[in-house]
């Protein structure tokens, strides 16, 4: 009895040549082939997210799309009392706001070269709501981060605002493992 060789469906983006990602068709296997138009990058100015950066410019060459570079800088948190008891409050901090906005043109210059991204954007807030906020303002086809940031803690697999990103986002989001490479000396 012969059995029939199955080929494993491929995880790959697949090219959609010109069509918009709404008329997107289903492969062979039901699975949908995409071509992100609009690429997110969220950037917390760790090697990690320079490392997205990258890999994000590899897409944007390959399916010729936009690349919009977020940062998030958190508010200033604190407690004030107006007579009926303490109130947390938060004020946005525009001093930050604008040497991480000057910083982020550097490094998207520095990872893009010569494909500059569509939109430099840095807004105040919790850094997983401004992320997946910004991906529905924008209509974002797919979210490019690092599974971990500036926290680099090695108990955690993926980091707390990447596996909030991936729970809250309107579309898809390709979260990159950077593995560490260990040399060995040989004899």
């Amino acid at each position: 009895m012969k059995t029939k060789s199955r080929a494993k469906p491929s995880l790959a983006l697949r090219s959609s040549e010109g069509r918009s990602p709404s008329e997107v068709t289903s492969t062979r296997r039901g699975l949908p082939a995409i071509k992100p138009q609009k690429l997110l990058v969220p950037v917390d100015f760790s090697p990690d997210s320079g490392w997205a950066l990258d890999y994000a410019a590899s897409l944007a060459g390959q399916f010729g799309s936009a690349i919009t570079v977020l940062h998030v800088v958190e508010p200033i948190k604190y407690v004030c009392d107006f007579g009926y008891g303490p109130v947390a409050r938060e004020r946005s901090n525009q001093a930050v706001i604008k040497s991480a906005r000057a910083h982020l043109r550097r490094l998207a210059r520095r990872h893009l070269g010569n494909q500059p991204p569509s939109n430099v954007v840095v807004r105040s807030g919790t850094a997983f709501r401004e992320i997946t906020t910004a991906a529905k303002e924008l209509g974002t086809d797919l979210i490019v981060m690092p599974t971990r940031g500036l926290t680099d803690s090695e108990e955690v697999l993926l980091g707390s605002t990447a596996e909030r990103v991936v729970r809250h986002a309107p579309c898809p989001v390709l979260t990159l493992r950077k593995t560490k490479i260990v040399r060995t000396r040989r004899s």
